[in-house]
C-alpha cells in the first residue's frame, strides 16, 4: 500500500487530536509590543503525573508494517530540530485497515497531541539526517499502555 503525504493542519489533525501551528495561532491574548502570548492553545488531561522523554530518530526508509497504540493515554510531541512525516490511523480499539492510514507532514516547532487510542507509526525525518523530539506521556505509559500490532500488508510513504 502506498500512502501520499499531506501537510498537517489543525483541521486535518482533529480526528487524531490537536496540533498547535506556529503559522496560524489566531489573535494574541496579550500583545504589548515586545511580548506576545497566545493563551489556551491546547488542554491535555494526562490523568496523573507525566514524564518527558527525548526521542532521536535518524532518516530511514519510509516503510512500515505495524502501528503503535496507547489505548488509555494521550501523547504530546514536538520536534526541536526538523520536519517529519507521521503515519496516523483512526483512534479505535481495532487494528485499522491500511486504507485508513494517512501520512501527515509536521513542521519543526509544531506541538501535536494524539488522543488515546490513536494508531500511529514511527517518525520519518524529512529535512535533516536526525531529529530530536520531546515526548510527553503519562508516567508508566511505555510499560503499561503501549501496544504494537502488525498490519495486513506493508505500507510505503511517498513524500
Amino acid at each position: 500500500m502506498k500512502i501520499q503525504v499531506k501537510r498537517a493542519t489543525k483541521e486535518s489533525f482533529k480526528k487524531y487530536g490537536a496540533i498547535i501551528s506556529l503559522e496560524n495561532k489566531g489573535e494574541a491574548t496579550i500583545d504589548v509590543g515586545i511580548v506576545k502570548f497566545w493563551a489556551q492553545q491546547l488542554g491535555v488531561d494526562f490523568g496523573g503525573e507525566i514524564e518527558i522523554g527525548v526521542l532521536q530518530v535518524k532518516k530511514h526508509p519510509m516503510v512500515f508494517s505495524e502501528l503503535e497504540n496507547h489505548f488509555k493515554t494521550p501523547t504530546l510531541m514536538i520536534s526541536l530540530t526538523g520536519d517529519f512525516i507521521l503515519p496516523l490511523a483512526p483512534c479505535q480499539d481495532e487494528v485499522p485497515a491500511v486504507e485508513s492510514i494517512e501520512a501527515l507532514e509536521i513542521k519543526q516547532g509544531e506541538l501535536y497531541l494524539m488522543n488515546e487510542k490513536c494508531w500511529h507509526g514511527e517518525v520519518y525525518p524529512t529535512d535533516k539526517e536526525e531529529l530530536t523530539l520531546l515526548v510527553f506521556l503519562k508516567k508508566g505509559t511505555l510499560d503499561d499502555d503501549t501496544v504494537y500490532e502488525k498490519l495486513s500488508e506493508e505500507c510505503a510513504v511517498e513524500a
